[in-house]
This record gives structure tokens, C-alpha cells and sequence, in this order.
């Protein structure tokens, strides 16, 4: 399978039920978020951070930093890093996967 996994996060894309036609309005959510209404989720985020295998040297400066799978929260220092990732690489790899080409229309925005 995989080795040196930082971390991996899948978050679903939703096309929200106040959707107007014509304007589509997505939120990004966890699973736990998307409940039943599965046929609202319009795309897929997979995000996986890998680490190296080899210590390297790096600057103590905080210049070393990576975006972790949340991307909003404070970079990361990998020089900081201790454990198995101290001193290591990290590389965040993020893509989002469309499974739907168009809009909701009907019955799935407003479920009776």
C-alpha cells in the first residue's frame, strides 16, 4: 500500500438545497456532514500529505513549512517535526474528483 502517510482527508463537495437554479452554491464537508443526501454531493477532495524517508538538513528559520490537508490552518515546520517525520520531506498532494457534470435539478434538491 503506502508508507511515510502524514495525513489523508477526503471531503465531499455539496450543492446546497438553497441552490436557485441557474446558481450553484457548494460547500465543502466531511462525511459526517453529508448524512443521507448523498445525491447533493457534486465532487470528491482527496488530500494526502507524504513524508520522506531520508533525514535531510533544514533550516531552522521557519522557512521550511507545507499547508497541511486543512489548508487554512498555520503551515507546518518540518524542521520542527519530531518522531518519524523529523527531518523528512513533506509533500501535500490535493485533487478534486467531479462526479457530476451538471447542476441538481428537481426532486434531489427538495426532497418531499
Amino acid at each position: 500500500m503506502l508508507q511515510n502517510v502524514a495525513n489523508f482527508q477526503v471531503r465531499y463537495l455539496l450543492q446546497d438545497v438553497t441552490t436557485t437554479p441557474g446558481i450553484a452554491t457548494v460547500r465543502t464537508v466531511d462525511a459526517t456532514a453529508v448524512s443521507t443526501n448523498w445525491a447533493q454531493v457534486q465532487a470528491v477532495e482527496v488530500c494526502l500529505v507524504l513524508y520522506g524517508s531520508e533525514a535531510i538538513d533544514m533550516p531552522a528559520d521557519g522557512t521550511s513549512t507545507y499547508l497541511d490537508c486543512d489548508a487554512a490552518s498555520t503551515p507546518i515546520d518540518m524542521a520542527a517535526l519530531t518522531g518519524t517525520r523529523a527531518r523528512r520531506m513533506h509533500i501535500a498532494f490535493r485533487n478534486v474528483f467531479q462526479l457530476r457534470s451538471q447542476g441538481l435539478i428537481g426532486s434531489v434538491l427538495n426532497p418531499a
